[in-house]
């Protein structure tokens, strides 16, 4: 490898805080829209206790990962 091509660990930006994107799709909820397993609530709500940020990651539309984050109750983004 040329020194171009070459990136020391020191050179790549940590991030500051805990962010987990979840997907939507068959993950969180089946094919019929329904919730795929109710401790995904107690779970995601001890999760964001212990200073994480729960998002969502999915191709599902905007508006409806917003529907979605909020019914989670989510604290992190959204990834479409």
């Amino acid at each position: 490898m040329g020194k171009e091509t070459e990136i020391k660990f020191s050179e790549i930006p940590l991030p500051s805080g805990k962010l987990m994107l979840v997907d939507l799709d068959k993950t969180l909820i089946d094919s019929n829209y329904q919730i795929t397993n109710q401790g995904i609530f107690d779970e995601i709500t001890r999760v964001q206790s212990l200073g994480w940020q729960i998002g969502l990651s999915s191709d599902t539309p905007l508006e409806s990962l917003k529907v979605w984050r909020e019914r989670f109750n989510m604290k992190g983004s959204y990834y479409c």
